[in-house]
């Protein structure tokens, strides 16, 4: 039997020269919204709106993780934790790196 071990890191000191690299800076500001910055521009997703299909609202938290980064395009995953139990739901964010054009999956 095989167990899956989560470890959380509580704080990670800021990453260094993100535009010579393409990373992004992503902060979740009050009420879910996603605030994203890249070299290329800056914008703020409204993530109770643009995912309200999925049932989020103000009362949903998010984990947040940067999954992939190249010149192009971002990948994070959001994590709605749950009020109780395990029942964790990933959600996907795809955006380009000029933060024009978003998919959440």
């Amino acid at each position: 039997m095989f167990f899956y071990l989560r470890t959380t890191i509580s704080w990670c000191p800021p990453l260094e020269k993100n535009e010579q690299y393409s990373l992004p800076t992503v902060h979740m500001k009050e009420n879910n919204q996603l605030d994203i910055k890249t070299p290329k521009n800056q914008r703020t997703i409204d993530l109770n709106e643009a995912m309200k299909d999925y049932g989020i609202s103000n009362s949903t938290k998010f984990i947040m993780n940067i999954e992939a980064v190249n010149e192009n395009n971002i990948v994070l995953v959001l994590e709605g934790v749950a009020k109780h139990g395990y029942l964790n739901e990933l959600y996907y964010l795809f955006i380009d790196q000029a933060l024009s054009d978003y998919t959440i999956s």
